[in-house]
């Protein structure tokens, strides 16, 4: 965290590469699980699946959004978050030749971000002015952070946070890169850090909204661009990168749909959460924990008595600056909900990169002004000390996971093949949340039971996507809280075809309940069909009458679904009276009707659905997604970006290629020169 002048010992860069690299090894020993499982343990996992498959689908179709069926009654697929976490998957999926599914490309998507983070914290550290040998110790310590909420292990599997685990090393390299613009202005250096930027925001758009508060006090206090223009590339930079993610971020902020319930964790009082490090029940392990705050004391000691270590003290302090305020936000309820409650936990991981810098500089500044053997030496010595530290410190539930996700029951796999074969396209299931006492094997059912039969849930996924989480179906009140009947229909408007219970709770209570008639048994498991309403469509039409109300004398509705797919549904009715109905998908503006080729309005019912006045008589019904068109402002804006930043790096590219090419064919000939 100083200046680092080209006459200062230090191990040289090839020792420093070897040394990463060797962390990085040991980074790929402790995900050696996650990494061949079938499926990464996280109680997200299965939802990033289903969302990655559908996307898959939509990009085959040249499209960059569309409408996503899968939870709930559907949603925007990247209105929130943007398809980095596809993209990372295509590429696995395409280096492996499409050898690897959807689920095992995201778990070695999930073990390669734990295989990054050294390589990017030691680059950081490199950049706020550390020797490599402290940067090559930065690196290594990084890997014992595990934060369920934030990144490491915990975050990918435990909570399943895929996007947010890889998210974190790009943040961590597009800091580093913001440095670098503030202290060289170089025009490469601008349209890297541009690339990482607009990875972020594809990725993982909370992470860029945590750069842009750490990043300026950073960059101003430690890097001290030597003039206002360097300030203005480091915001030309972070244009630069919008620019190339110009593509979604255009009709994503056009949406902004972050307006359901946050899916968030709540954050502890700033004490408690002081506690639970110290303790190293969460972040870091204790010893580390205990030896990063003796690291920040003797810094701050030193600082007492050195303008170069008052300086290297402003980015821990920056750090807690951030862990301080981001707690008071939360607990004081100051700015938005869904950014309050994200902040604290989000960003935990950064801080504590930022706070283990000084251990790293304990250890490293002496060891890197030793003797040139020496110096290697020890820098070895301790990156040995630290690979092999891995697996006795992190351990326990709370810092190293399990990396597997368990299989789910028989029952359970049977329900998924019965609920393929009787829930038709379009049509919705429902797992009623379960007796304590079955065990399904895997944790999260319902989305299990998404994936595998390939037939969408009711559950609400991902609330902050939809303008109308309520037509997330609450799977704890239907049956169980509520009787059946008062379920009913809502199950039928929300196009729940089937509904999955455990026995002999609350299947019991389905037994003789008029609506549902028992359609198949599995074990513990079973499934009922929900039967319609007397002079209405079948649920499975996906078009009901709306509200519980008495209907009228002569009331009857028929439909018949002639076309579904996740965007468009055709129907042909007839009704003996005008008739308020509800079509199966969450109201959206982006959903267009016609009846009869005629445009009518539409609007949304208590429960979040399109509702519309459908005319007596016979008539032709159209419903159409319209808000999954490719948006070409943004796609040209990215595609100038891109190509600024091409003509910048491409050069720069051919030329390290070109002489890595040439020394690896120097070498080769003069082994085969010195063996003749």
């Amino acid at each position: 965290m100083q200046g680092t002048p080209g006459d200062r010992p230090d191990i040289t860069a090839r020792t420093f590469r070897r040394f990463v690299a060797l962390l990085s090894l040991a980074a790929l020993g402790m995900v050696h699980r996650g990494l061949t499982a079938a499926l990464p343990a996280g109680t997200d996992v299965e939802g990033h699946v289903a969302r990655t498959e559908f996307a898959f689908h939509l990009l085959r179709h040249g499209r960059l959004d569309g409408w996503f069926p899968t939870f709930g009654s559907g949603y925007r697929l990247f209105a929130v978050y943007g398809p980095g976490l596809t993209i990372a998957s295509g590429v696995v999926r395409l280096l492996t030749f499409g050898l690897v599914d959807t689920a095992r490309s995201l778990a070695i998507v999930g073990a390669l971000s734990v295989v990054l983070v050294p390589w990017a914290v030691a680059w950081l550290s490199r950049e706020l002015g550390s020797s490599r040998t402290t940067a090559v110790i930065a690196g290594g310590l990084a890997l014992f952070v595990s934060f369920p909420f934030g990144g490491g292990l915990a975050a990918i599997y435990q909570t399943g946070l895929i996007p947010q685990g890889l998210a974190v090393s790009i943040q961590v390299a597009a800091l580093a890169g913001l440095l670098r613009v503030a202290r060289t202005g170089s025009m490469r250096a601008m349209a890297g850090t541009a690339a990482l930027v607009a990875g972020l925001l594809l990725l993982h758009p909370i992470s860029l909204l945590v750069l842009l508060v750490v990043g300026p006090p950073l960059v101003l206090v430690v890097a001290r661009p030597r003039s206002w223009g360097r300030v203005v590339r480091i915001g030309a930079t972070g244009a630069w990168g919008a620019a190339m993610a110009g593509w979604w971020l255009l009709p994503a902020w056009h949406t902004r749909a972050l307006r359901g319930g946050v899916s968030a964790w709540p954050t502890p009082p700033l004490p408690t959460r002081l506690a639970e490090i110290a303790h190293g029940r969460v972040l870091v392990p204790q010893a580390i924990a205990i030896a990063a705050g003796f690291a920040l004391a003797a810094l701050a000691g030193e600082a007492v008595r050195s303008p170069a270590a008052r300086r290297r003290l402003a980015v821990p302090l920056v750090a807690m600056a951030y862990l301080v305020v981001a707690h008071l936000a939360a607990g004081h309820a100051w700015g938005p909900l869904e950014l309050r409650i994200q902040f604290a936990n989000r960003g935990l991981t950064l801080m504590a990169y930022l706070l283990l810098l000084p251990l790293a500089a304990l250890v490293g500044e002496p060891i890197a002004r030793r003797p040139e053997r020496e110096r290697i030496a020890l820098a070895g010595a301790v990156v040995v000390v630290l690979a092999v530290a891995l697996a006795p410190l992190l351990h326990g539930p709370g810092l190293d996971p399990d990396q597997v996700a368990p299989p789910p029951s028989a029952d359970l796999a049977a329900t998924a093949r019965s609920l393929h074969r009787l829930v038709p396209p379009g049509g919705r299931q429902l797992l009623v949340d379960p007796s304590p006492f079955v065990d399904l094997g895997t944790d999260e059912a319902a989305r299990w039971l998404a994936v595998a039969s390939g037939r969408s849930t009711a559950h609400l996924y991902f609330p902050e996507a939809t303008e109308n989480p309520a037509a997330g179906f609450l799977p704890g009140r239907a049956i169980s809280t509520d009787t059946p009947a008062d379920s009913l229909g809502r199950l039928r408007r929300t196009g729940i075809t089937h509904v999955v219970v455990t026995t002999p709770d609350p299947a019991n209570k389905l037994a003789d309940a008029l609506g549902y008639r028992e359609v198949a048994h599995h074990g513990s498991l079973a499934i009922y069909a929900v039967e319609p309403e007397r002079d209405g469509p079948d649920v499975a039409t996906l078009l009901q009458p709306d509200g519980d109300g008495l209907r009228p004398a002569g009331w009857s509705l028929a439909a018949t679904l002639d076309h579904w797919d996740p965007e468009r549904l055709d129907w042909s009715t007839r009704s003996a009276l005008p008739t308020v109905v509800t079509a199966a998908v969450a109201g959206d503006p982006a959903w267009h009707l016609t009846v009869d080729g005629r445009a009518m309005a539409a609007d949304t019912s208590g429960d979040g659905l399109v509702r519309f006045t459908l005319p007596a008589g016979v008539h032709r019904v159209e419903l159409r997604f319209t808000g999954s068109r490719n948006d070409p402002v943004g796609i040209a804006i990215s595609l100038v970006a891109l190509a600024g930043a091409t003509a910048v790096l491409g050069p720069w590219a051919r030329t390290r290629a070109w002489a890595w090419a040439r020394g690896r064919g120097g070498r080769r000939s003069g082994r085969r020169a010195h063996g003749g």
